[in-house]
């Protein structure tokens, strides 16, 4: 186990470095430890296929990290942050541990995805990360945010229309992609942000090496004027 966690805080400092982020101690040990919890947690009930330790650090941790140059990109710093479809925390665990002062809601409809990063938060000390089962369509909240993340959430037409009621003036929806999207999500997509009065913005492309291979990604973001 020990050469695992080695394994995988190495692999993920090497990607996030190659992301132009930088990452403390402390950070690295909070994002090792939830990895440590999901995969204990994930002998019990099924959170997620990837749980090599090369794999989930590139595949989960840094690629979930890689919207923080894409704010930067894009001039923004956000107070109030939400994680449509969390899964077990990604974006919203990664993104909470490196953003302390932004308040982060992340919603899951599954209870068991909703209750283990309800734990996770708990544990690891993560105050500014909050974690709801519920569904979007049903959700009833207040808050408006300046970023709503949809990640492995589904098309891009699917995560607006469920993301735009969440999301403030000239706030973000930001929608994790591969680099080659199908022409009719691409399509969809656009006809759904003019639908919605949305800026369609120029994506922020970006790579995550993986052993052999390297991952072209792409985040797809829209503006609400």
């Amino acid at each position: 186990m020990q050469a695992d966690i080695a394994l995988f805080q190495d692999t993920l400092v090497k990607a996030l470095a190659r992301l132009g982020i930088a990452s403390t101690n402390d950070q690295l040990e909070k994002l090792t430890a939830h990895y440590l919890k999901l995969i204990e947690a994930n002998k019990q009930f099924n959170l997620t296929r990837i749980t090599a330790p090369v794999e989930a650090a590139v595949k989960h941790y840094a690629d979930s990290l890689s919207i923080l140059p894409c704010l930067r990109q894009l001039g923004v710093t956000p107070r109030r942050f939400l994680d449509i479809g969390t899964g077990a925390g990604f974006p919203s665990f990664p993104f909470a541990v490196f953003a302390e002062k932004c308040l982060v809601s992340a919603v899951d409809s599954t209870a068991k995805k909703a209750s283990f990063l309800r734990d996770a938060v708990g544990s690891f000390g993560v105050s500014n990360l909050q974690s709801v089962h519920a569904h979007t369509d049903h959700w009833q909240t207040d808050s408006r945010f300046d970023v709503v993340a949809c990640r492995a959430f589904g098309s891009i037409e699917k995560c607006l229309f469920n993301a735009h009621r969440f999301v403030q003036s000239n706030g973000f929806i930001i929608t994790y992609k591969t680099e080659q999207l199908a022409p009719t999500e691409l399509r969809e997509g656009s006809a759904a942000a003019r639908e919605l009065q949305l800026i369609e913005l120029p994506p922020f492309n970006y790579n995550l090496a993986f052993s052999d291979e390297v991952l072209h990604r792409q985040l797809v973001a829209f503006k609400r004027v």
